[in-house]
């Protein structure tokens, strides 16, 4: 089901709270990113943020992993890379 014009409400969720204004420059250091990329860029948010290793709530790992198991990685790669492409094009409309 879709949600907000996005595969699903984990997809554009995610988005919206990790990538939001943001391009696939702020990601990767180019003009286009990986389902990886993005995905590995989330991993390594949540692991600074969680509990130091071996407090962690096993349930809530398990919770947060099935989340990110739904999400729609490709779409936000798709999305991130299309800003850039869109954000080249209106500097080079402005360029006289």
């Amino acid at each position: 089901m879709s949600y907000n014009g996005w595969t699903n409400w984990e997809t554009w969720i995610t988005n919206m709270h990790m990538f939001d204004g943001m391009t696939a420059r702020d990601i990767s250091g180019t003009r286009t990113v990986t389902a990886d990329d993005c995905k590995e860029y989330v991993m390594a948010y949540l692991d600074e943020a969680s509990s130091p290793e071996g407090l962690r709530n096993m349930f809530v790992t398990d919770i947060i992993g099935g989340f990110m198991s739904t999400v729609d990685w490709y779409e936000i790669a798709e999305h991130l890379t299309d800003d850039e492409e869109e954000d080249e094009e209106e500097e080079d409309d402005d360029t006289p």
